[in-house]
């Protein structure tokens, strides 16, 4: 198995520690974690609250050296840069895709309907 998915709480520690190796998430962010935290179904509010206090910025946190998608006063995207191949702002294009009358139609989908990709 190559990149198994065994333990939601196993790996919701791995990620934050990930952010934390990488300077994503300060010490102190990380030692409020580690202090609150058991990564075990015995975690409660504290814990919750210390692993979202990383939760500020706007990153990626699966790639967090790739280029962000930047939303505009007008409603418009964009990428905060180039990178060959990727697109950060594609759930914005699949959303309106996929709420256009004329795709619904043709889908033969509910129109009164908000419909979004997959997350």
């Amino acid at each position: 198995v190559g990149n198994p998915y065994l333990d939601d709480y196993k790996n919701g520690e791995g990620n934050l520690e990930f952010l934390w190796s990488h300077g994503v998430i300060s010490d102190e962010i990380w030692a409020g974690i580690r202090a609150n935290s058991t990564f075990t179904p015995k975690d409660d509010c504290q814990c919750y609250v210390a692993a979202h206090a990383s939760q500020r910025g706007n990153i990626d946190r699966y790639n967090i050296y790739a280029p962000i998608c930047l939303s505009e006063r007008d409603g418009t995207y964009h990428s905060s840069s180039y990178l060959a191949g990727y697109d950060p702002c594609m759930d914005n294009y699949v959303d309106a895709y996929l709420n256009n009358g004329e795709v619904q139609e043709a889908r033969h989908a509910r129109t009164n309907t908000s419909w979004s990709g997959c997350e």
